[in-house]
């Protein structure tokens, strides 16, 4: 396993995230100070109701199997892999638009009360289709590994979107069609290009025995999709039916903090793991060499997560107007549940080096999304937003045990459970230590949040998440030294 190319395509992706993410949080405060809560509110309600249909209707299943198909073929067979893929989702990608165009007038009417965001709806599923299509030309460049080019595109296109969406917002006052003119843009611009760029590559070919292990393969994450949408969803839509469109709004500029979790860590990781991880297996020691992999990723979410609790007041003061400062009281809760989330993640890559295992774990999301609905119809009525973020947490929690035990039952990678468990801890009490110590002055309690980041950092090494040799071996990777660990060598045999 070249744990320097790992190090260096993780690297990359996640400057091209912090890239990104920059920019969009530095637009957060024209956002929140140009658009409502209630505004704010009515964007998430749509985009939930996009992703839902596109991934109930099998169209991002087609690029999670694609990845796993890929690595199945012989190398003169992968070009075929791709383009039976685009050609496919060109397909059922366009019928899931077209459903819902024509569910549009009814589907306004039942989450808004009013017919009048039709037309809204109409654009969010055709800059959806557009975006979905240039999604899977970026897998294959992932599959290449060409991170550089992904990260210089997603960029590009980050930058476009951004002066699109001041364009509409300020100089037109768009409001929340802003967002959806800009993304139609920019997908379509998008999907023009790499389309071209890939099929020129790969060809325009459509295999029908291809076609046929993609849907096999597919199928099951089609409801693992929908599952894990209802999960970071569905107390939207309880918020709404419960509280208000205004606390749907605060509600979800909080989730965009637990969302960093992703952002800054987890998938930065899982572009440059998840698509080359599984030509890993049959190499010597490969479990081993899985479980420290996991190891570090497990320091690296509790980490950022403390830091992203622990300054959540003066981010929250950059980014967001007033109206949103309420939201500072589920972000500790949320950052933590993505942090669970992004750890069963992980260990969901691994049980799916079984092929067969992906309708196990349909249902294993299936069975958190239903934990999920629950918990958000038993805790929201009465808590609200504190109650969404707790049934948030608590399904994650259900998510990331179950695919951690039944992934481990299977692979036993060898991770010991105490230290995640003690780093965990610590990470509580340095939470409810900055909390109780209420430094007044702004630059002393940030050297003070520093020097608790500080504090963990040690603590981790202490443990062993982050063993003292393998410190050094990332130092020498870091130098470009030592590219090859000893078991990185292949066997001759596959297992």
């Amino acid at each position: 396993m070249n744990l320097r190319r790992l190090f260096t395509s993780s690297s990359i992706y996640l400057l091209g995230n912090l890239a990104n993410r920059a920019l969009s949080f530095l637009m957060i405060p024209l956002y929140t100070r140009l658009l409502s809560p209630a505004e704010y509110g009515t964007i998430e309600i749509l985009e939930l109701l996009v992703t839902v249909t596109v991934i109930t209707l099998g169209a991002s299943a087609i690029a999670s199997s694609t990845i796993r198909i890929y690595h199945d073929e012989a190398e003169a067979d992968r070009p075929k892999v791709i383009s039976t893929a685009v050609i496919s989702l060109l397909v059922v990608g366009l019928l899931v638009a077209l459903f819902g165009m024509a569910i549009s007038t009814s589907a306004s009417s039942f989450l808004f009360r009013t017919p009048a965001n039709e037309n809204l709806i109409r654009l969010a599923f055709l800059a959806t289709y557009l975006s979905i299509l240039t999604e899977l030309c970026l897998v294959y460049q992932r599959l290449k590994e060409r991170a550089s080019y992904f990260v210089k595109y997603s960029s590009t296109q980050l930058v476009a979107s951004a002066l699109l969406n001041l364009f509409f917002l300020v100089g037109m006052h768009a409001g929340v069609w802003s967002l959806f003119w800009s993304k139609l843009i920019v997908s379509m611009v998008g999907a023009l290009l790499l389309l071209r760029l890939v099929l020129r590559e790969v060809g325009t070919a459509w295999d029908p025995r291809i076609a046929r292990k993609l849907a096999r393969f597919g199928a099951p994450l089609v409801i693992a999709g929908a599952s894990m949408l209802m999960i970071h969803s569905s107390d939207r839509y309880f918020l709404n039916r419960y509280v208000s469109l205004t606390d749907v709004g605060i509600y979800s500029m909080a989730y965009k903090f637990g969302f960093l979790v992703t952002y800054l860590v987890g998938e930065p990781f899982k572009r440059a793991w998840n698509a080359t991880s599984y030509g890993y297996v049959g190499s010597v020691d490969w479990q081993h060499s899985f479980a420290r992999i996991g190891s570090y990723l497990i320091f690296t979410l509790m980490l950022v997560s403390l830091a992203l609790t622990l300054f959540r007041t003066e981010f929250l003061t950059f980014v967001a107007a007033r109206d949103y400062r309420s939201a500072a009281a589920v972000i500790p809760i949320l950052v933590a549940s993505y942090t669970l989330r992004e750890l069963g993640d992980f260990f969901n890559g691994v049980y799916l080096i079984s092929k067969s295992r992906s309708r196990n774990l349909a249902g294993i999301i299936l069975f958190s999304a239903l934990v999920n609905i629950a918990l958000n119809f038993l805790l929201i009525p009465t808590m609200g937003m504190i109650g969404a973020a707790w049934a948030t947490f608590g399904t994650f929690a259900v998510y990331s045990g179950v695919i951690c035990t039944v992934s481990q039952r299977e692979q036993k990678l060898p991770l010991a459970v105490a230290p995640p468990v003690l780093l965990a801890m610590a990470a509580l009490g340095l939470g409810f230590f900055d909390t109780w110590l209420g430094v007044s002055s702004v630059v002393l309690a940030g050297l003070v949040k520093l020097a608790e980041l500080g504090l963990f950092t040690a603590v981790g090494v202490w443990l062993g998440l982050i063993p003292r040799v393998s410190l050094a071996e990332l130092v020498a990777v870091v130098r470009g030294l030592n590219p090859e660990l000893p078991s990185e060598r292949k066997s001759t045999t596959s297992q």
